[in-house]
């Protein structure tokens, strides 16, 4: 009997070793949490600064964005400016494939310099 008292003794001693580490970790887990309870506010701030300052830039660049009207103006002047090269080149080239030119002419724009 006194041997199994002796077990059962070591057994519980085991136990509470255990249980204590258990709650050693988990007063260094308390400590921890507790620190970063405080921190929070200073997080919190932290980040909503960060918030204000990615819309500030964003507004920088969306105010720097073009309106469709100013898109469409910019397209259509660059289509004008294109096609008018277009057709000096084409014109420079060869005046035969200009429509207002007749075909059986055959004349170029270098033969008129000449």
């Amino acid at each position: 009997m006194a041997a199994e008292h002796e077990r059962r003794l070591a057994d519980y001693e085991g136990q509470v070793a255990q249980l204590q580490e258990t709650i050693k970790g988990l007063g260094e887990e308390v400590v921890v949490l507790r620190r970063r309870l405080q921190d929070a506010p200073k997080r919190v701030r932290t980040l909503e600064e960060k918030i204000l300052a990615m819309h500030a830039d964003k507004r920088a660049l969306v105010a720097g964005l073009l309106t469709r009207g100013q898109t469409g103006s910019s397209l259509r002047s660059a289509i004008l400016i294109g096609g008018a090269a277009g057709l000096a080149i084409a014109v420079w080239r060869e005046l035969s494939i200009v429509w207002l030119v007749r075909a059986k002419t055959q004349t170029t724009a270098r033969d008129l310099w000449r």
